[in-house]
């Protein structure tokens, strides 16, 4: 495998964290459901990626430098998505202190079970 090929899957793993990225600087439910095809794209990249450096190790800088710039974008891409999720689950928490109320010790409440009891003669 030539080093044409590494860089392709370097260039499409970067597209792909970019893409993911741009979705998520609006954390949206649909802006993080939208992320999956971008994050499949780049994982499907990194694998083609791991078997191009396997079957031909790329020396020099140049393999290292792009590394780490998709290190980067990848660690960009995981404060967006953590930040997101911080983003739901807060929602999700103002919705059961809403509907629930708080516990003794402050925290939201959750929802209780219904329990009935059916008897039949």
């Amino acid at each position: 495998m030539g080093s044409g090929e590494w860089r392709l899957a370097i260039q499409e793993a970067l597209a792909g964290v970019a893409e993911a990225q741009a979705h998520l600087r609006t954390p949206t439910a649909e802006a993080l459901e939208s992320t999956w095809p971008n994050l499949e794209r780049a994982t499907g990249a990194l694998h083609r990626l791991a078997e191009c450096l396997r079957a031909a190790p790329a020396g020099g800088p140049e393999p290292h430098c792009a590394l780490e710039s998709l290190r980067q974008e990848v660690t960009r891409l995981r404060s967006l998505l953590e930040g997101a999720a911080a983003l739901r689950l807060g929602w999700a928490q103002r919705l059961y202190a809403t509907a629930c109320g708080y516990t003794p010790q402050g925290q939201p409440a959750m929802p209780q079970v219904a329990r009935r009891l059916s008897l039949q003669g």
